[in-house]
């Protein structure tokens, strides 16, 4: 389409129901090449997240990939405040109000919250500040990750928060070329907003 066209955008991927493990599969699979690639190159990596769980907990998908950005390239993340308003939000979507705690955030959320700190802890070591986390101060709508070659742009939505827990993926996905400049440019700016306006992690970390 024209739209498609005008903003490079090279991917779509939507869960369709009984495929949503195929769709998942394949997105992850283009976002680990865009990390190897942007890793063997000794490039920047960008990401806005949730949780940051499938990229900084050891057994999450992009793991082995952020290692490689450690020692090679970088990544810069911000991610949620596991504390703050957008994070109730969330746990509002998981439709289990008995289950909250005394902070109004589920403990399926909380614990990837959990798990992605002591996992950047164990990066940190290793990185040489190759890879930076900073809690966002405002709330994030969307998943962003900015490689060399190519954009990722996954919307949140405050649909039943179980059936995305169950599924790992019931949105859709947008997939750019970088060489786009009026897209770069834009989300570009759009994580430099959160990256300024956020504080280091380890004021997280117990």
């Amino acid at each position: 389409s024209d739209v498609s066209r005008l903003l490079n955008c090279t991917g779509l991927y939507v869960p369709v129901r009984g495929y949503e493990a195929t769709v998942n599969r394949q997105r992850n699979a283009d976002k680990i090449r865009a990390l190897r690639r942007a890793a063997d190159r000794s490039s920047r990596v960008k990401l806005l997240a949730e949780t940051g769980n499938s990229y900084l907990h050891f057994r999450g998908p992009f793991y082995p990939e952020v290692e490689q950005l450690a020692d090679s390239g970088s990544l810069q993340v911000v991610l949620v405040n596991p504390d703050f308003t957008e994070s109730q939000g969330i746990s509002v979507a998981y439709k289990d109000p008995s289950n909250l705690d005394e902070s109004g955030v589920h403990p399926l959320l909380r614990q990837k919250f959990e798990e992605s700190l002591a996992g950047y802890a164990a990066l940190r070591s290793r990185s040489h500040g190759n890879v930076e986390v900073r809690i966002a101060r405002y709330g994030i709508g969307a998943t962003l990750l900015i490689a060399e070659e190519v954009i990722f742009f996954e919307p949140y939505f405050r649909s039943d928060r179980r059936r995305r827990h169950q599924r790992m993926f019931d949105t859709f996905e947008l997939r750019f070329d970088a060489a786009n400049s009026h897209v770069h440019n834009l989300l570009d700016e759009h994580f430099a907003f959160y990256w300024a306006n956020s504080d280091p992690i380890e004021g997280f970390l117990a």
